[in-house]
């Protein structure tokens, strides 16, 4: 006798109930494509044709010959309890750019199931009190904090942590010390940055932050401007005053920086990179209040307060990644999840350009692609973004 099978429509609607089905029972993975053949009375062909369709609808993820539901609430329950890890006292952040990444990646994380709590420090913090929170968290995600002890001590006591447990550094301050890292791309965050101005036709183009270079573990600031200088370099456009940094003293940064902008206007520069956005309503006043932007001078920031997009009016940035290092973590959360990680984990997130006005049309088009790539092992930064859709699924 002849075998009838539903129509593909129907086996397609039967299978999107079934996900949701077993998603809400905190079930991560479907039947083999055998099984649900005969539960969904389906060929074999008709019933991958539905896969593929939930799996561009972001249903459903195929990992190998499995097949993953992908906002299943039960996801990240084998990760245990993980901690995030930031310099701060009580609810507020030290870090705009830690804060926004923990209340986009906070929510995600406990929709699938996580146990996840904050642990904010600051110089007065007890180290023993620290140690007894890092004691009882399986999965620790760590960005720059502070505590009652020198820096060398902490930071070998977290070499020695990892030993024993997953952790995961949020920025490049940690790069060196400690393995596995998920962070915005620095690197290719200054490249942006002087890609857009250079494209933009602006030929006297310049870097200025705070002078956090010098004798700095922090990674973040010095890749940020190696990858500056480096396009500028291709472009034969790198001067002795490209990158001109001020000191960070207590209510005077934004003022010296206004000073340090204004007087390479007056002096025939003609853009700008502001690696940090902080300050940056004084800073850029004189500016925009003279009509010189964006015809005669262009401005790029990189935006870690969001001051940049606030600014009146909105200051063109480089953004610091925020979605694309939250769904980097879900992706490695839901591996340790599954125990299929691999270590070390050594994920750049590339940021995107918001073109706000502060810099010419750009004169040669071209698609500014968000991703994750490996972090490079060596000094050699000069390779694509794989996996630029790593993070898109969750």
């Amino acid at each position: 006798m002849t075998k009838i099978y539903k129509k593909y429509q129907a086996v397609k609607d039967d299978l999107a109930m079934l996900v949701k089905s077993l998603a809400s029972s905190g079930k991560y993975l479907l039947p083999p494509e055998r099984e649900l053949a005969v539960a969904l009375e389906s060929s074999r062909m008709t019933l991958r044709k539905a896969l593929e369709e939930l799996i561009a609808d972001g249903l459903v993820r195929r990992e190998g010959r499995k097949n993953e539901i992908v906002n299943s609430p039960g996801l990240l329950r084998n990760c245990g309890k993980i901690l995030f890890v930031a310099s701060g006292v009580q609810a507020a952040f030290h870090l705009h750019a830690l804060e926004r990444l923990w209340l986009n990646f906070a929510p995600m994380a406990k929709l699938q199931g996580a146990d996840i709590s904050l642990l904010l420090t600051d110089s007065t913090t007890s180290f023993n009190l620290i140690k007894a929170q890092l004691r009882q968290a399986d999965v620790v995600l760590i960005s720059p904090f502070s505590c009652n002890v020198p820096r060398d001590e902490l930071l070998a006591y977290l070499k020695e942590l990892e030993t024993q447990k997953l952790v995961i550094a949020l920025t490049e301050y940690y790069s060196g010390t400690l393995k596995n890292i998920v962070s915005l791309d620095n690197y290719a965050a200054g490249e942006m940055a002087a890609e857009a101005l250079v494209k933009a036709g602006y030929r006297k183009v310049f870097l200025t932050g705070y002078d956090l270079v010098e004798n700095s573990i922090d990674k973040s600031f010095i890749n940020r401007i190696a990858g500056f200088s480096n396009v500028l370099k291709e472009h034969g456009l790198l001067r002795k005053n490209s990158i001109r940094l001020v000191e960070r003293t207590a209510g005077e940064y934004g003022i010296k920086c206004r000073e340090a902008i204004n007087q390479a206007a007056a002096s025939g520069d003609d853009a700008v990179f502001l690696y940090s956005d902080e300050s940056i309503q004084m800073i850029v006043a004189d500016l925009c209040a003279s009509w010189a932007v964006p015809d005669r001078f262009g401005i790029v920031a990189l935006n870690g307060s969001g001051d940049s997009l606030r600014n009146i009016p909105p200051v063109s940035c480089v953004s610091h990644a925020t979605l694309g290092v939250a769904g980097a973590l879900m992706n490695v959360l839901a591996d340790f999840s599954l125990k299929r990680l691999v270590l070390p984990v050594n994920l750049l997130v590339k940021p995107e350009l918001y073109d706000k006005g502060t810099i010419r049309k750009l004169l040669r088009t071209g698609s500014q692609e968000s991703g994750v790539r490996m972090k490079p092992k060596t000094g050699n930064h000069n390779f694509s973004s794989s996996g630029a859709t790593y993070c898109q699924q969750y």
